[in-house]
């Protein structure tokens, strides 16, 4: 997707893409962002990562040292988490995990939807969360 340089780009690519049952690999992903923003994020802008998982870590305590790491070396990135619920069990999401990889306190910067065919109702509520997260940025350098 660090190919893509602009929407008109970028969403047929997000809407090419499949989900592919497996194990939910959060840590990858979380390792994943680090590098890319260590290699590829710019200096003086609002740093934003959105997590978008199915909810449940195959392995929660890589996931939590990930994440930890990733705080260690971004501090000031602001992290929105969004769980999708793609089996339809109530219990699949864990809010738990959630809260520990988003940024703040409570589920302020938690999304959840039943499914993929939800996505489409939590977009709006999403780029609010992101817009607020650089205007929290922003007047803190004032």
């Amino acid at each position: 997707l660090n190919e893509k340089n602009n929407k008109v780009e970028l969403v047929p690519a997000v809407e090419g893409l499949t989900f592919q049952a497996s194990v939910t690999n959060t840590h990858l992903a979380i390792q994943k962002a680090w590098k890319m923003f260590k290699t590829q994020g710019r200096k003086n802008v609002t740093q934003i990562a959105i997590l978008i998982t199915d909810g449940k870590s195959t392995k929660p305590f890589l996931t939590f040292a990930k994440m930890q790491a990733f705080r260690a070396d971004h501090p000031d990135t602001h992290v929105i988490v969004l769980g999708i619920d793609n089996v339809g069990a109530a219990d699949r999401i864990d809010v738990g995990e959630l809260r520990a990889m988003a940024t703040g306190m409570g589920d302020n910067n938690i999304l959840t939807v039943g499914g993929f065919d939800e996505l489409n109702t939590v977009i709006t509520t999403l780029a609010k969360l992101a817009c607020e997260a650089e205007e929290e940025t922003d007047s803190q350098d004032v």
